[in-house]
Protein backbone atom coordinates (compact mmCIF):
# COMPACT_ATOMS: atom_id res chain seq x y z
CA UNK A 1 0.00 0.00 0.00
CA UNK A 2 2.85 2.01 0.03
CA UNK A 3 5.85 2.70 -3.02
CA UNK A 4 8.64 4.68 -2.86
CA UNK A 5 8.88 7.78 -4.40
CA UNK A 6 11.02 9.91 -5.79
CA UNK A 7 14.63 10.48 -3.92
CA UNK A 8 13.38 8.24 -1.26
CA UNK A 9 10.01 9.66 -0.48
CA UNK A 10 7.14 7.27 0.19
CA UNK A 11 3.65 7.88 -1.41
CA UNK A 12 0.07 5.35 -1.40
CA UNK A 13 0.60 3.14 -3.74
CA UNK A 14 -0.98 3.22 -7.31
CA UNK A 15 -2.79 0.66 -9.25
CA UNK A 16 0.60 0.98 -11.88
CA UNK A 17 3.82 2.51 -10.52
CA UNK A 18 6.39 1.98 -13.21
CA UNK A 19 9.99 3.45 -12.95
CA UNK A 20 11.61 1.33 -15.80
CA UNK A 21 14.64 0.35 -13.20
CA UNK A 22 15.25 -2.93 -15.45
CA UNK A 23 17.60 -2.75 -18.62
CA UNK A 24 13.32 -3.70 -20.54
CA UNK A 25 10.39 -3.11 -20.70
CA UNK A 26 8.48 -4.33 -18.17
CA UNK A 27 5.94 -6.41 -17.56
CA UNK A 28 2.33 -5.64 -18.53
CA UNK A 29 4.00 -3.69 -21.41
CA UNK A 30 4.00 -3.94 -24.75
CA UNK A 31 6.33 -2.22 -27.09
CA UNK A 32 6.34 -1.97 -30.58
CA UNK A 33 7.89 -0.13 -33.85
CA UNK A 34 6.28 2.55 -35.93
CA UNK A 35 5.74 1.63 -39.63
CA UNK A 36 8.94 -1.11 -39.53
CA UNK A 37 11.02 1.78 -39.59
CA UNK A 38 14.89 1.20 -39.47
CA UNK A 39 16.52 2.18 -36.57
CA UNK A 40 13.66 2.25 -34.24
CA UNK A 41 14.71 1.45 -30.77
CA UNK A 42 13.06 1.05 -26.94
CA UNK A 43 15.60 1.74 -24.70
CA UNK A 44 15.37 0.68 -21.00
CA UNK A 45 18.26 2.08 -18.92
CA UNK A 46 19.48 4.25 -15.71
CA UNK A 47 15.65 4.23 -15.07
CA UNK A 48 14.32 5.71 -17.88
CA UNK A 49 12.63 4.96 -21.01
CA UNK A 50 13.25 6.13 -24.38
CA UNK A 51 11.68 6.03 -27.32
CA UNK A 52 12.29 6.45 -30.57
CA UNK A 53 9.90 5.60 -33.73
CA UNK A 54 8.35 3.29 -31.21
CA UNK A 55 5.51 2.86 -28.79
CA UNK A 56 4.89 1.23 -25.72
CA UNK A 57 0.94 0.74 -24.14
CA UNK A 58 -0.05 -0.95 -20.83
CA UNK A 59 -2.10 -4.21 -21.95
CA UNK A 60 -4.73 -3.54 -19.45
CA UNK A 61 -7.41 -1.07 -20.40
CA UNK A 62 -8.87 1.64 -18.10
CA UNK A 63 -12.24 3.95 -18.09
CA UNK A 64 -13.12 6.87 -17.20
CA UNK A 65 -12.58 8.35 -13.38
CA UNK A 66 -8.68 6.95 -14.13
CA UNK A 67 -5.57 9.46 -14.16
CA UNK A 68 -1.77 9.13 -15.44
CA UNK A 69 0.54 11.01 -13.97
CA UNK A 70 4.31 10.59 -15.41
CA UNK A 71 7.76 12.78 -15.46
CA UNK A 72 8.47 12.98 -19.13
CA UNK A 73 11.06 14.86 -21.11
CA UNK A 74 9.95 16.09 -24.63
CA UNK A 75 12.08 17.33 -27.10
CA UNK A 76 11.59 19.30 -30.30
CA UNK A 77 10.62 16.03 -32.43
CA UNK A 78 7.51 16.07 -33.82
CA UNK A 79 4.27 13.73 -32.91
CA UNK A 80 6.07 12.74 -28.93
CA UNK A 81 2.78 12.14 -27.25
CA UNK A 82 1.98 10.41 -23.56
CA UNK A 83 -2.05 9.71 -22.67
CA UNK A 84 -4.75 7.57 -23.27
CA UNK A 85 -5.45 5.94 -26.69
CA UNK A 86 -8.49 3.47 -28.46
CA UNK A 87 -5.55 1.23 -28.67
CA UNK A 88 -2.34 -0.28 -29.55
CA UNK A 89 -2.56 1.54 -32.93
CA UNK A 90 -3.37 4.60 -31.68
CA UNK A 91 -6.45 4.44 -32.87
CA UNK A 92 -9.42 6.91 -31.79
CA UNK A 93 -10.22 7.98 -29.48
CA UNK A 94 -7.46 9.49 -28.11
CA UNK A 95 -6.78 12.08 -25.40
CA UNK A 96 -2.62 12.86 -24.79
CA UNK A 97 -0.32 15.32 -24.04
CA UNK A 98 2.43 16.08 -26.29
CA UNK A 99 2.91 17.47 -30.10
CA UNK A 100 1.72 16.57 -33.15
CA UNK A 101 3.39 18.05 -36.29
CA UNK A 102 4.55 21.48 -35.19
CA UNK A 103 7.62 23.49 -35.87
CA UNK A 104 7.52 24.93 -32.17
CA UNK A 105 8.88 24.12 -29.19
CA UNK A 106 5.68 23.84 -27.39
CA UNK A 107 3.99 20.98 -25.39
CA UNK A 108 -0.35 20.60 -25.59
CA UNK A 109 -2.84 19.21 -24.62
CA UNK A 110 -4.85 17.13 -28.15
CA UNK A 111 -7.33 14.66 -28.86
CA UNK A 112 -8.67 13.08 -31.52
CA UNK A 113 -11.38 15.66 -32.41
CA UNK A 114 -8.23 17.68 -33.56
CA UNK A 115 -9.23 20.30 -30.29
CA UNK A 116 -5.75 21.64 -28.73
CA UNK A 117 -4.18 23.53 -25.94
CA UNK A 118 -1.10 24.93 -25.29
CA UNK A 119 0.31 23.87 -21.73
CA UNK A 120 3.50 25.43 -22.20
CA UNK A 121 6.11 26.82 -24.32
CA UNK A 122 9.26 26.63 -21.98
CA UNK A 123 8.96 22.75 -21.56
CA UNK A 124 11.49 20.92 -23.80
CA UNK A 125 14.59 19.13 -22.81
CA UNK A 126 14.03 19.01 -19.51
CA UNK A 127 11.82 16.61 -17.27
CA UNK A 128 8.11 17.88 -16.02
CA UNK A 129 5.66 16.31 -14.12
CA UNK A 130 2.42 16.04 -15.93
CA UNK A 131 -1.04 14.33 -15.33
CA UNK A 132 -4.02 13.55 -17.32
CA UNK A 133 -7.65 13.32 -15.11
CA UNK A 134 -10.19 11.33 -16.86
CA UNK A 135 -12.86 12.38 -14.83
CA UNK A 136 -16.07 10.44 -13.74
CA UNK A 137 -17.63 13.01 -16.18
CA UNK A 138 -15.92 11.60 -19.54
CA UNK A 139 -14.33 14.87 -19.68
CA UNK A 140 -10.42 16.00 -19.19
CA UNK A 141 -8.59 18.00 -17.02
CA UNK A 142 -4.51 18.81 -17.75
CA UNK A 143 -1.83 19.14 -15.31
CA UNK A 144 1.64 20.44 -15.60
CA UNK A 145 3.89 20.31 -12.13
CA UNK A 146 0.95 19.95 -10.21
CA UNK A 147 -1.03 22.58 -11.76
CA UNK A 148 -4.01 22.70 -13.41
CA UNK A 149 -3.99 24.34 -16.96
CA UNK A 150 -6.90 25.61 -17.82
CA UNK A 151 -8.31 23.97 -21.39
CA UNK A 152 -11.47 25.90 -22.27
CA UNK A 153 -11.29 24.60 -25.99
CA UNK A 154 -10.81 21.03 -25.01
CA UNK A 155 -14.30 19.61 -25.35
CA UNK A 156 -14.27 16.19 -26.31
CA UNK A 157 -15.34 13.43 -23.81
CA UNK A 158 -14.87 9.51 -23.82
CA UNK A 159 -16.98 7.15 -21.81
CA UNK A 160 -15.24 3.86 -23.64
CA UNK A 161 -12.17 2.27 -22.10
CA UNK A 162 -8.85 3.60 -23.19
CA UNK A 163 -5.22 1.96 -22.86
CA UNK A 164 -2.36 4.23 -21.67
CA UNK A 165 0.09 4.73 -24.27
CA UNK A 166 3.45 6.56 -24.50
CA UNK A 167 4.63 7.17 -28.33
CA UNK A 168 7.63 8.76 -30.60
CA UNK A 169 7.37 9.31 -34.22
CA UNK A 170 9.44 9.02 -36.55
CA UNK A 171 12.44 7.22 -35.69
CA UNK A 172 15.90 8.96 -36.00
CA UNK A 173 14.89 12.52 -35.07
CA UNK A 174 14.48 13.78 -31.42
CA UNK A 175 13.63 11.04 -28.33
CA UNK A 176 10.94 10.79 -26.14
CA UNK A 177 12.13 9.42 -22.26
CA UNK A 178 9.82 8.59 -19.64
CA UNK A 179 11.33 8.42 -16.25
CA UNK A 180 8.48 6.91 -14.21
CA UNK A 181 4.16 6.64 -14.95
CA UNK A 182 1.68 5.90 -12.52
CA UNK A 183 -1.82 4.79 -12.81
CA UNK A 184 -4.83 5.30 -10.54
CA UNK A 185 -6.55 4.01 -8.52
CA UNK A 186 -4.50 5.21 -5.54
CA UNK A 187 -5.13 2.80 -2.52
CA UNK A 188 -7.25 4.44 0.27
CA UNK A 189 -4.98 4.57 3.26
CA UNK A 190 -1.48 3.40 4.03
CA UNK A 191 1.18 3.82 6.52
CA UNK A 192 4.70 3.63 6.45
CA UNK A 193 7.04 3.30 9.59
CA UNK A 194 10.78 4.28 9.49
CA UNK A 195 13.53 2.01 11.00
CA UNK A 196 14.44 2.50 14.43
CA UNK A 197 17.07 5.47 15.14
CA UNK A 198 20.06 4.58 17.29
CA UNK A 199 21.42 7.80 19.18
CA UNK A 200 24.14 5.62 21.28
CA UNK A 201 23.40 7.50 24.26
CA UNK A 202 20.02 9.17 25.49
CA UNK A 203 18.99 12.41 23.72
CA UNK A 204 17.39 15.49 23.73
CA UNK A 205 14.96 15.47 20.50
CA UNK A 206 14.11 18.53 18.83
CA UNK A 207 12.21 19.29 15.69
CA UNK A 208 10.42 17.21 12.99
CA UNK A 209 10.75 18.82 9.60
CA UNK A 210 9.33 16.56 6.37
CA UNK A 211 8.80 17.80 2.66
CA UNK A 212 5.46 16.91 1.36
CA UNK A 213 2.49 17.21 -1.17
CA UNK A 214 -1.08 17.28 0.27
CA UNK A 215 -3.74 17.63 -2.46
CA UNK A 216 -6.72 18.08 -1.55
CA UNK A 217 -8.35 15.08 -0.51
CA UNK A 218 -5.89 13.90 0.91
CA UNK A 219 -4.39 13.54 4.43
CA UNK A 220 -1.04 13.16 5.74
CA UNK A 221 -0.33 12.54 9.69
CA UNK A 222 3.03 12.31 11.06
CA UNK A 223 3.54 10.69 14.56
CA UNK A 224 6.77 9.23 16.91
CA UNK A 225 7.70 6.89 19.42
CA UNK A 226 11.01 7.20 22.23
CA UNK A 227 12.47 4.18 24.42
CA UNK A 228 15.65 3.79 25.92
CA UNK A 229 15.47 0.35 24.83
CA UNK A 230 15.05 -0.88 21.32
CA UNK A 231 12.94 -3.59 22.23
CA UNK A 232 10.75 -1.68 24.33
CA UNK A 233 10.21 0.64 21.58
CA UNK A 234 8.05 -1.77 19.61
CA UNK A 235 5.69 -1.63 22.59
CA UNK A 236 5.52 1.88 22.59
CA UNK A 237 2.39 4.51 22.34
CA UNK A 238 2.91 6.33 18.89
CA UNK A 239 2.20 10.44 19.51
CA UNK A 240 1.28 12.45 16.55
CA UNK A 241 3.25 15.28 15.59
CA UNK A 242 1.09 18.17 15.50
CA UNK A 243 2.89 20.06 12.19
CA UNK A 244 5.59 20.44 9.97
CA UNK A 245 8.61 22.03 12.44
CA UNK A 246 6.93 21.24 15.25
CA UNK A 247 9.40 19.93 18.70
CA UNK A 248 8.68 16.37 19.15
CA UNK A 249 10.32 16.66 22.60
CA UNK A 250 11.36 13.55 25.10
CA UNK A 251 14.71 12.21 26.06
CA UNK A 252 15.72 8.47 24.75
CA UNK A 253 18.14 6.96 22.89
CA UNK A 254 16.01 5.05 20.38
CA UNK A 255 13.10 7.00 18.18
CA UNK A 256 11.19 5.85 15.27
CA UNK A 257 8.55 8.05 13.32
CA UNK A 258 5.87 6.80 10.88
CA UNK A 259 3.46 8.52 8.39
CA UNK A 260 -0.24 7.65 7.92
CA UNK A 261 -1.49 8.56 4.20
CA UNK A 262 -4.93 8.31 3.57
CA UNK A 263 -7.15 9.73 0.67
CA UNK A 264 -10.88 9.99 -0.01
CA UNK A 265 -10.62 10.91 -3.94
CA UNK A 266 -8.06 7.79 -5.14
CA UNK A 267 -7.14 9.31 -8.10
CA UNK A 268 -4.95 11.21 -6.47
Amino acid sequence: IIVSDDDGGVSLRPAVYEEFSGVSVPSGWTSEVWDAQAGASTTVNGGQVSLDGTHVSYNTSVGPGTSIEFLATFTAGNFQNIGFTGDPAFNNPWVVIGRGNLVNNNIYARNSNNEIALLGSNLLNAPHTYRIQWLANNAFEFYVDGVLVSTPSITQTVGSNMVVQMSDYPAGGASLSIDWIRISPYTASGVYTSRIFDAGVPQNWGIASWTADVPSGTTLQLSQRQSNSSVAILGASWTSIPSNGASIGGTSQFVQYKADFATSNTSL
